[in-house]
């Protein structure tokens, strides 16, 4: 039997850390803006839509049209 017990024993490789996974904070950021952009553009769309139909009825133009005499 050949024993070494004065031969050092060889270091453990060490394997180099793993990159760290990159963050898709910024994806996720423009994600929840451009969401948020076209929720806006919807409401500003429909609120423009609604007063467009019933605007008159709003500001009360038309109790001030009705109350003028008719235009022959």
């Amino acid at each position: 039997m050949d024993q070494n017990f004065g031969t050092p024993i060889p270091p453990v490789e060490e394997y180099p850390p793993e990159p760290k996974k990159k963050s898709n904070l910024v994806l996720i950021i423009v994600i929840v803006l451009l969401v948020v952009l076209c929720c806006c553009c919807m409401i500003t769309g429909g609120a423009f839509y609604w007063l467009w139909y019933n605007g008159d009825e709003l500001f009360g133009i038309t109790s001030l049209l009705s109350a003028l005499p008719p235009v022959i």
